[in-house]
């Protein structure tokens, strides 16, 4: 069915969806269970489908579909009118109507011939989603902040591991090579020791779950904390622009606060404001977006890193890494673990705030010790008839 100018975009959606079904709720088949987990051969391109095609999702479907190893065959919205754009969007790009759509993510979800997900919705859609695709047998892609909370964050951890799925978190900074950068002479030790690590968030702290999974993530990276992460939380002071603290374990602080608070007179350019400063022994070195990356000895930076130093995963296209990690069944430059441990930031940070006092956080078992209350609120009663079974 084609628009023309007599039907309306809204009109159009609705009356297609009706006539192929789409509003039936079948259940969940796992790709395994029908022999396509080795499906994919590299002559074949990725079927892929998107989900959430909002300002977020609209701009990765974007991205995805600049992917020569990708064919966009479904989207999923409840919203109408965005997807009917999405919808001319993917038949333009492959000249034909051969795109499927749905206002159920169950349905998107359940064809057996998809190969991938990207999750682009609300975080508190993203625990649910992401479940019943993992355990579809489906890749995913998911938008940061991995879930709505800590014990969904985890759910999703452990699914991946159990059915052995790639999962890339939207966490693109690290396919940024000023970011990159960054990390690989900190971890490398380039000005010593690591001190203290400022991460810029907003004006204020109440954004803290919106720039925290991305500094945060960053800063578990350029910190070799990725599988880890702090023993103690300091909430800010009154004005709330800066001071919440994060201590590891080995005594590296990590601080939160706005754009003026972390560049401190360095010069730094309007966009490039939410950045992250790294604080060593012996300089520091601060990267930022829009490629902005600056350090106490500029030479370090022109020089590079010696043949003996460590080496992080390098990516320089987020989307892509993705799909590659597919094809060729490697992990992705932002598998699901760092995805959480990065979120946990802004959990830990926002349950902190809210109790205003000091907490001390076990990341090995992931509990606030002895503190049943900051424990309560870890996780949230999820509204039925959703769950993350």
């Amino acid at each position: 069915m084609k628009i023309n100018s007599s039907t309306s975009r809204r009109q159009f959606i609705k009356n297609t969806l009706w006539a192929t079904g789409a509003f039936a709720f079948p259940s969940i088949v796992r790709a395994e269970v029908l022999g396509l987990n080795k499906r994919v051969s590299p002559s074949n391109k990725l079927n892929i489908g998107s989900i959430g095609l909002g300002k977020m999702g609209f701009g990765d479907l974007n991205w995805i579909l600049d992917s020569p190893d990708v064919r966009v065959t479904s989207l999923c919205d409840v919203e109408t009118k965005r997807l009917g754009w999405a919808v001319e969007k993917v038949n333009k790009k492959y000249k034909d109507n051969a795109c499927k759509f749905f206002s159920d993510f169950r349905q998107l979800i359940a064809q057996p011939d998809l190969d991938g997900v990207i999750i682009s919705t609300q975080d508190h859609w993203h625990g649910v989603m992401a479940l019943q695709a993992i355990k579809a047998g489906k890749a995913v892609y998911l938008q940061k902040p991995i879930a709505l909370t800590h014990y969904e964050g985890q759910q999703i951890v452990a699914a991946v591991k159990r059915y052995n799925t790639i999962l890339q978190v939207g966490s693109q900074q690290r396919s940024e090579e000023s970011f990159h950068t960054a990390c690989e002479i900190v971890r490398n030790g380039h000005f010593g020791r690591l001190k203290n690590i400022k991460v810029a968030l907003s004006t204020n702290m109440v954004s803290l779950m919106d720039f925290a999974p991305h500094h945060a993530d960053i800063a578990q990276w350029g910190s070799n904390q990725v599988h880890s992460g702090p023993v103690e939380i300091q909430p800010p002071g009154l004005d709330e622009k800066s001071g919440l603290k994060f201590t590891y374990a080995n005594g590296v602080t990590m601080e939160c606060g706005g754009p003026d608070f972390v560049s401190q007179g360095k010069e730094v350019p309007k966009e490039a404001q939410r950045n992250v400063l790294f604080e060593c022994e012996g300089g520091w070195v601060m990267c930022g977006r829009g490629n902005f990356l600056k350090a106490s000895d500029p030479e370090v930076l022109r020089r590079g890193l010696d043949s003996e130093d460590i080496r992080l995963f390098r990516s320089r296209n987020h989307y892509q890494c993705w799909v590659d990690s597919i094809r060729n069944n490697h992990p992705p430059v932002a598998p699901a673990e760092g995805g959480h441990r990065s979120a946990t930031f802004g959990w830990l940070g926002n349950i902190c705030i809210e109790l205003n006092r000091p907490l001390k956080w076990d990341p090995n078992v992931e509990q606030f010790e002895n503190d049943p209350e900051a424990n309560a609120r870890l996780r949230r009663v999820i509204r039925g008839p959703w769950s993350l079974s």
